[in-house]
């Protein structure tokens, strides 16, 4: 007999209504305020006949600052995790993903930097080394140090001995050793 939907006026009608507000603490956990949301929506959206959809809840004509989880979800609605998964697992990997990329921004870039350090660090190892031997060799055809020359080639192939290196670095240890072994027949041809 009667249907408010067939009963419309010709034109808008401004009206005065009492609207809820929901408040909470400035330390409550976005979470919280993600799950209330989410649940207001699903209240809200049965009342289609006295509010537009969609038009609450919403972040206007309120005295005090909106909490920014609730701009974002008012915005943007629940997030894609929220949406697709359950609350507590889209919790989990939300705060997951929140500790776990900034690390990675900060680990990528550290760990390529690693490689190059390790190979400075061989090459300034070396370098001391041939520092070493150039002294030996200019010194070979120097009898009065002929002695201290073969003292300090010994002690030269000893450092070398205990140099440790990854088998994508031999070839210059490789190559350092062979040119103790000149320095050494070097030495050895002179009298």
């Amino acid at each position: 007999m009667v249907s408010i939907e067939y009963d419309l006026p010709k034109q808008d009608i401004q009206v005065l209504a009492a609207t809820a507000t929901l408040v909470g603490k400035q330390d409550v956990s976005p979470a919280l305020v993600t799950l209330l949301l989410s649940e207001t929506y699903e209240i809200l959206k049965t009342y289609s006949y006295l509010q537009k959809p969609g038009e609450f809840p919403s972040g206007t004509g309120l005295d005090f600052p909106l909490h920014v989880d609730a701009e974002i979800y008012l915005k943007d609605g629940p997030s894609f995790l929220h949406r697709y998964l359950p609350f507590w697992m889209a919790v989990w990997i939300g705060r997951f993903a929140k500790i776990v990329i900034p690390l990675l921004v900060i680990l990528i870039p550290l760990f390529t930097y690693i490689p190059a350090a390790k190979n400075l660090l061989l090459r300034l190892k070396l370098s001391q080394v041939y520092d070493d031997l150039k002294v030996i060799e200019r010194n070979a055809s120097n009898p009065a140090v002929k002695e201290k020359n073969f003292k300090d080639l010994e002690e030269i192939e000893r450092r070398v001995g205990n140099i440790k290196v990854s088998m994508l670095d031999a070839k210059e240890l490789y190559d350092l050793k062979g040119h103790v072994g000149e320095v050494r027949g070097r030495l050895n041809l002179h009298p």
